[in-house]
This record gives C-alpha cells, structure tokens and sequence, in this order.
C-alpha cells in the first residue's frame, strides 16, 4: 500500500512536471511559396535570388490577398441579409474572382523568373511539390 501512494504520488508530480515546465516554442515554418524553396536545399546565391523574387511575388500579391478577403466579407454581409441584392452577390464574387485571376498570374510569372535560378533537378522538385500540393 505504501508503494502504491509513492507511485500515484510520483505520478502525478511527473505530469504535473510535464505541463508545467517551460515548453520551447515551436520554430516558425516558411508558408507559401517559400516553404517549397525550403525543401531544395539552395545555394546561397540562389537563396538570395529566390528571396528577392518571392518577395517580388508577395508585393504583388499581398493586395490581391486582401481584395479577395474583403469581397468575401461583402460577399458573406449580403447574404446575411433577409432578401439579398443579386446583383451585390455577383459584383462581390466577379472582383474576387479577378483578383484570383491577378494572383494566379503572378504565381505564373514569379515561377517562369525562378525557372532559370534552379537546376532541372531542383525545378522538377518543385513542380512535383506545387502540382500535389494542398490549397
């Protein structure tokens, strides 16, 4: 019996222990594009050349980004309502739509600059990556 108490003693103290020390953060993962460039073990040279492209890219698409958020939001606010405007509706869903289409583009344009920045092992990679990627 003295046994049991020390062992359901230690435990609990042992559990206690594990959600009570201090738990390293997680490191930050790379999203988007970047995190395929991560997986293809670039030189350095390249990494500064891709860096500035994907940067290029998120500039171009940041705003398209956000266009398509806040017709979303319109989108979601009409229905909302009792009796939707039909035409709101598909105002809402055009402008996303092209800014999709804008998005979509510069995805296609940033990936025709890196081309020439990656070996054909490395490019094949990447479109493997992109084409069973999960959106």
């Amino acid at each position: 019996m003295k046994y049991a108490v020390i062992f359901v003693a230690g435990a609990g103290c042992s559990a206690l222990a594990a959600f009570a020390w201090p738990q390293a953060a997680p490191a930050p993962r790379a999203h988007g594009i970047a995190a395929h460039y991560a997986e293809l073990g670039l030189t350095e040279d390249q990494r500064s050349r891709v860096d500035a492209l994907v940067a290029d890219l998120e500039r171009r698409v940041g705003p398209l980004c956000r266009t398509v958020g806040e017709r979303k939001r319109e989108l979601y606010e009409e229905l909302r309502k009792e009796q939707p405007d039909a035409a709101r509706l598909d105002a809402s869903i055009e402008s996303a739509m092209a800014a999709r289409r804008e998005m979509q583009r510069a995805l296609v344009d940033h990936l025709v600059a890196v081309k020439p920045v990656l070996s054909a092992e490395q490019r094949g990679r990447l479109f493997d990556r992109l084409a069973t990627a999960r959106r």
